[in-house]
């Protein structure tokens, strides 16, 4: 353990702010998933990640598969900058865990 908090930021804005080990946030959980690990001397490893940004709603959301599963959630995604929540020891800035918990932060 070598710190008490990791922040996440997306295009400036914080995702994310995890106190434990676990992580929530699509965008924090990308990133977790596109780290390179280097399979044998020269060989080449691919790296498919596309993230796109964008300045409306949540920056996350074109990227993001949770959004892509629900239409409903999308649209709020889309339209709307997402409400900071609890999840566990985490605080989250997602639509998606709002239905599901209703500890907002301003």
């Amino acid at each position: 353990d070598f710190c008490d908090k990791i922040l996440v930021a997306a295009r400036g804005k914080l995702m994310e702010e995890a106190l434990g080990k676990e992580f929530y946030h699509p965008y924090t959980l990308t990133l977790i998933n596109s780290v390179l690990r280097i399979r044998g001397r020269g060989e080449r490893t691919p790296v498919n990640n596309q993230i796109t940004f964008s300045d409306v709603g949540c920056p996350f959301h074109d990227s993001c598969e949770l959004s892509r599963k629900d239409r409903k959630l999308r649209i709020k995604c889309i339209l709307d900058e997402p409400k900071v929540v609890r999840v566990a020891e985490n605080r989250v800035k997602c639509w998606y865990f709002l239905s599901e918990n209703d500890n907002i932060f301003d």
